[in-house]
């Protein structure tokens, strides 16, 4: 995978496969197949694009970014919202990403990408 991430990007405008793992709990699969490679079967799944939320965020707020499209998370820097009549307000980089890849990415997570 290492040695292939930027002809991912380039084949899947910026998408980049990583492991199941690392999927938000909402995240949604479209399709599901086994390949084998190499000898080896492998789990392939394409998912609806999701925005990904920092670990340990609130049940609630994890459950309002599922509802969140990632084109409007990535217009904003910045998101408030009101839960339960307590505002919260989410920060892009910090709090969620626009997809998962940005976030392994900005927290160092997997080293290859």
């Amino acid at each position: 995978m290492a040695g292939n991430v930027g002809s991912f990007e380039a084949k899947f405008q910026g998408a980049v496969p990583v492991p199941k793992k690392f999927a938000p709990e909402w995240s949604v699969v479209l399709r599901s197949d086994i390949v084998e490679i190499g000898g080896s079967k492998l789990e392939v799944s394409i998912c609806r694009p999701t925005v990904a939320g920092r670990d340990g965020l609130a049940e609630d707020v994890g459950y309002f970014l599922s509802t969140l499209e990632p084109s409007k998370a990535e217009a904003e820097s910045e998101i408030m919202i009101t839960i339960d009549g307590k505002e919260v307000v989410l920060r892009r980089g910090v709090d969620y990403w626009v997809d998962t890849v940005a976030k392994l990415r900005d927290t160092k997570t997997v080293a290859w990408l």
